[in-house]
């Protein structure tokens, strides 16, 4: 997956500031989210398809004389964020009677949490193909069938508000989930990691496919002590 559409710190922290520096009455407070997600899905022991899905959303809020707003857009163009601040305050200036509403929170020191891998947000889709390789190899040999997926991807968040406060954390995942099943049996196994090399495709596909083994020939069990 291409990550140069990866929002960095400096992007949304300019979309931010752009945002507020539209609200002309009150104190604006704006959050930014950013998303990606590729996803490889598994069927009867094999890949059946490939999706990756995309999305941004701004939400403005507009806080004056004793009223809030809120308008959400998933466009950063000036024009567009005009027209969010806009919306906000029309949204603040709609709703009838003041509200106690607390503060906005100054400048913050957050501490940054390492949550971003490259190699997870990069996986392209021959790589999540390898991984379901190893899963299908031992199906076959186990004479069971697979069902799951292989999705990795990034999340973006960013705050920001009029009284200087700026926020910034990206973060990205890989999961495999896998389903075993053979006759009435089935048993399934998950696993989310940080980095791809923290991943054992086999060791989540081995996991599915024993717990799926040993449910064979279940039998009723009765309530009581034991």
């Amino acid at each position: 997956m291409d990550t140069t559409m990866l929002m960095d710190k400096n992007r949304a922290s300019e979309i931010c500031t752009k945002a507020l520096s539209y609200v002309t009455g009150g104190q604006g407070e704006v959050t930014l989210y950013q998303s990606a997600g590729p996803l490889t899905r598994i069927a009867n022991n094999a890949i059946h398809q490939n999706v990756e899905t995309m999305d941004l959303n701004v939400s403005l809020r507009v806080d004056a004389g004793g009223r809030s707003g809120r308008a959400t857009t998933n466009q950063t163009d000036d024009a567009s964020l005009r027209a969010l601040a806009q919306q906000a305050a029309a949204a603040a200036a709609a709703i009838t009677g003041d509200q106690e509403l607390p503060p906005l929170m100054g400048p913050q020191a957050y501490r940054e949490i390492p949550a971003y891998d490259e190699g997870s947000a990069r996986l392209e889709p021959e790589q999540r193909a390898r991984m379901v390789r190893q899963a299908v190899d031992l199906a076959l040999r186990d004479k069971v069938e697979l069902a799951g997926l292989v999705s990795n991807g990034f999340h973006v968040r960013a705050m920001a508000n009029s009284s200087g406060l700026f926020a910034y954390h990206r973060t990205s995942s890989l999961t495999m989930e896998i389903t075993a099943r053979s006759g009435l049996a089935a048993g399934r196994c998950a696993k989310t990691v940080r980095r791809p090399a923290e991943l054992d495709p086999a060791q989540v596909a081995a996991t599915a496919i024993r717990k799926c083994l040993g449910s064979r020939d279940a039998r009723a069990l009765e309530p009581g002590e034991y």
